[in-house]
């Protein structure tokens, strides 16, 4: 048996859309100063026991094994998400584990509560999105992993980065 936990480590970069980086975070309020961008991981994306030869899904929904990142901002702002997904997860020996993300492996959840409401997407290509009133969105991550028959056991771990672009709308 192999732990594959496709580790969601945030590499966080933020950006923007806007042609100069000062400008990013303009306020809509006269006298109330904009809240800068911050992404955080709350949780990795884990598979936890993986048979070889036998894939193993995490949907996006599945609180417990599905990643969890949180985007804040100013409430209402508009932004451009993007992933930077693995191939693969890598074993300490160098062994590879191919994962796979597809249409409905991300959730952006609009509810901020039980049970999530928002929309499913596909993490390969961008998120536009509009932050909350309390100036966050949460998006949750699934995937696939396919390991072979012969696949080594041992923990897998790969990184995910996110990137965040103040849209400026």
């Amino acid at each position: 048996m192999m732990h594959a936990s496709a580790s969601v480590l945030l590499a966080v970069m933020i950006g923007t859309a806007l042609p100069y980086a000062a400008a990013a975070q303009v306020s809509r309020i006269p006298g109330v100063v904009p809240r800068p961008f911050t992404a955080i991981a709350h949780k990795d994306l884990t598979f936890g026991q993986v048979l070889p030869g036998i894939p193993e899904t995490v949907r996006p929904d599945d609180v417990r094994h599905a990643g969890l990142f949180e985007v804040q901002g100013m409430a209402d702002g508009v932004v451009r998400v993007e992933f930077l997904l693995p191939d693969a997860l890598v074993a300490p020996f160098g062994a590879l584990l191919p994962i796979a993300f597809g249409h409905g492996d991300g959730f952006a959840d609009f509810s901020r509560g039980r049970p999530p409401r928002g929309l499913r997407f596909d993490p390969r290509t961008p998120l536009i999105a509009t932050l909350g009133p309390n100036g966050r969105l949460l998006i949750r991550l699934g995937g696939t992993v396919t390991p072979a028959r012969d696949q080594a056991g041992g923990p897998y771990h790969a990184a995910v980065s996110i990137t965040v672009y103040d849209l400026g709308i």
